[in-house]
């Protein structure tokens, strides 16, 4: 019996071990595929008639060069800001002529630039150039082909087909580029009975159509034709639950980002409806939200937020993680093969220069450069702070042993900008200044004092190595 009872308490010591186990696993699985979350950058707006002021932003989107297209709905117009928010132009009045509006609350863009607006209370949609010039409209209120009834949201696929959230009419439209009908669609949730009441619609880059329920608080998908695919999403406050949801959008990804209203908060779900990630919460704080109903992505990854109630518009940025590599002795730069020259004496004056590429490469359509260069002391307080640009030289005065030079190249190119980027996080070269008898007078030492090499995902970048010459005298 002893004997017996032993086994027993192994065997349970053994089980209660394997489950610590694969419970630890399963912690580190998912903190390794854990989502960065996104950080807040900057905000403009504010409720107002005046340039730049908002009443209930409610569509927002992006277009190539990161400019940003907002349908000011109360106020009855478009305004277009950089990617910072300043503003560029804006168009449109109360009225039901070409080119007026009675609640735009959608927006989108074509691969042409093309912008489209779904004019709510016109129950139209309106086509405008890139600079607001009326182009076309089609629609009248009603519910046969071609006709809307307070459409919401509007989305455009790689063919320029044009899918309507036609909200009030509980279904999508689907019409060429032209606006032309093509078809239409509508979903009963077999559990509730409800219908669909589109609040917001999506496309990705396969052409599924993304569709949100705001009757039975769920993310639906679609193929191009409109059969369903999948649904997720129920009523509540637990990632994945909805409580308010509204307008929706892809990323170039194919993630699927989803306002959340009620909660506060934007939820990130892969192209199959498997959390990812939210952030944000109720209020009027940075990061906080009060009724959003859409978003936009630009390029970068950034992502823009129409904060409806909060009359503004809020950007974020992606988390970069920025890690320390090995140092090596062979560094790249990605693009450009730069020629980056760092003479230090120690105790007299010293210089920095760097130089592109002459001429420089076609494909390069953007060739501002920008280095910020610091030096630390041996305590780490920074006793010079400038920058190089374009073909730059500067002197950097009375460097001593144990000083630290950094240069980062954060902004070297567009291709590396990161607008969000601290001393802390930014990618850079740094150079401890060793006593001068360990290094003979023009040996390259480049390698050897790396400390941080390029950010992680800049391997999908073309790179080219850096020539260096860096002397110690």
């Amino acid at each position: 019996m002893v004997k017996t009872g032993g086994n027993n308490i192994k065997n349970i010591f053994r089980l209660l071990f394997a489950s610590l186990l694969i419970f630890n696993l399963f912690i580190l699985f998912s903190a390794a595929n854990a989502e960065e979350p996104y950080n807040y950058v900057t905000q403009w707006g504010g409720k107002g008639t005046n340039i730049g002021q908002f009443d209930l932003p409610s569509g927002i989107v992006a277009d190539s060069a990161g400019n940003v297209f907002v349908a000011d709905s109360g106020n009855n117009r478009i305004q277009v800001f950089d990617n910072n928010g300043k503003f560029l132009r804006a168009w449109g009045k109360y009225g039901s002529g070409n080119g007026e509006f009675f609640i735009p609350w959608g927006i989108a863009i074509d691969q042409a630039g093309n912008i489209f607006v779904a004019d709510q209370g016109n129950h139209r949609i309106q086509k405008f150039d890139k600079n607001g010039n009326f182009m076309n409209a089609w629609g009248k209120h009603g519910s046969g082909n071609g006709e809307f009834n307070a459409p919401a949201k509007i989305a455009i696929d790689n063919s320029g087909n044009i899918f309507v959230a036609d909200r009030d009419n509980n279904r999508i439209q689907k019409l060429d580029s032209s606006g032309q009908f093509l078809s239409t669609w509508t979903y009963t949730d077999p559990e509730s009975g409800m219908g669909l009441w589109p609040g917001g619609v999506s496309v990705d880059q396969s052409g599924n159509v993304f569709v949100t329920s705001m009757l039975t608080y769920q993310t639906l998908k679609f193929s191009n034709g409109g059969n369903w695919l999948k649904t997720w999403g129920k009523y509540g406050s637990e990632n994945g639950q909805f409580l308010g949801i509204s307008g929706l959008k892809c990323d170039p990804s194919g993630n699927v980002f989803v306002s959340d209203a009620g909660n506060g908060r934007i939820q990130k779900f892969d192209n199959n409806g498997n959390f990812l990630l939210t952030w944000g919460k109720n209020g009027a704080g940075d990061g906080c939200f009060a009724g959003v109903w859409d978003m936009a992505f630009d390029t970068s990854g950034n992502v823009f937020v129409a904060d409806t109630n909060n009359s503004r518009i809020q950007k974020f940025s992606p988390a970069v993680a920025v890690t320390p590599a090995t140092p090596t002795t062979s560094t790249t730069l990605p693009s450009l093969n730069y020629i980056l020259t760092l003479e230090v004496k120690n105790g007299a004056s010293s210089s920095v220069s760097f130089s592109p590429p002459n001429p420089l490469p076609a494909s390069v359509t953007d060739p501002y450069r920008f280095m910020p260069v610091r030096v630390l002391d041996k305590n780490g307080l920074m006793i010079i702070n400038t920058a190089l640009e374009d073909n730059g030289m500067i002197t950097l005065s009375g460097i001593n042993v144990g000083n630290t030079v950094q240069i980062s190249y954060y902004k070297l190119h567009a291709s590396l900008y990161l607008p969000n980027a601290t001393w802390a996080t930014m990618p850079k070269y740094e150079f401890k200044i060793p006593p001068a008898n360990i290094l003979k007078p023009s040996v390259p030492v480049w390698g050897a004092l790396v400390t941080m090499g390029p950010p992680p995902g800049l391997s999908k970048i073309k790179t080219t190595p850096l020539k260096t010459l860096t002397t110690i005298k």
